[in-house]
């Protein structure tokens, strides 16, 4: 199942942004099989992205509105950075039985 990256939850988003750490190049090949030029970089931008978002997740998650707050506006920097075509990407995430 591809999810877009706006819909991933906090799960999804720390395996991302692991993933990322791990293998930056895997990643943009998976993200962007085509391979636009950049997609390195476009993928850490992404992984930045979703490590602040699962922060704004979290502390929307304990009640603490004025840190997510914080962070959806880093996230908000963040994501008009990135190209739209990254915007549009599709992660898969594999459900696990």
């Amino acid at each position: 199942m591809n999810t877009e990256l706006g819909q991933l939850g906090e799960e999804e988003l720390e395996h991302l942004v692991s993933s990322i750490e791990d293998d930056p190049d895997s990643v943009a090949c998976l993200l962007f099989p085509e391979s636009p030029d950049g997609s390195r970089s476009v993928v850490q931008q992404i992984g930045q992205w979703a490590a602040n978002r699962k922060l704004v997740l979290e502390n929307t998650a304990n009640g603490n509105d004025h840190i997510a707050s914080v962070f959806d506006k880093v996230c908000y920097r963040f994501w008009q950075r990135l190209p739209s075509y990254a915007k549009r990407a599709k992660v898969p995430i594999i459900i696990e039985k």
